[in-house]
């Protein structure tokens, strides 16, 4: 395959993966209001660390350290989305 069509699956890649956080951060917004009617935190450090193993057990070990890393942008974006919501409410 030459760059060209390398870098155009990419792109595909990234459209899904842009799809996909959004999808995920609209998820978020309706957990941070369960969380506001039952008065849980909006952090849930077992609920993140119990998802980081299942994610974890899906990939490749060579790479767990890029995953976590990932996963723990994802987590605090998605915890100050969710702040940021019930501050509004």
């Amino acid at each position: 395959m030459k760059i060209d069509e390398i870098r155009q699956n990419i792109d595909q890649i990234d459209d899904e993966i842009v799809r996909l956080f959004q999808q995920r951060m609209a998820l978020a917004g309706e957990v941070a209001r369960e969380k506001q009617r039952t008065g849980a935190p909006v952090l849930d450090k077992n609920r993140e660390n119990a998802a980081l193993a299942r994610l974890e057990e899906q990939a490749d070990p060579a790479y767990h350290a890029a995953l976590r890393a990932l996963y723990e942008t994802i987590f605090r974006i998605s915890r100050a989305h969710q702040a940021q919501l019930l501050k509004r409410e």
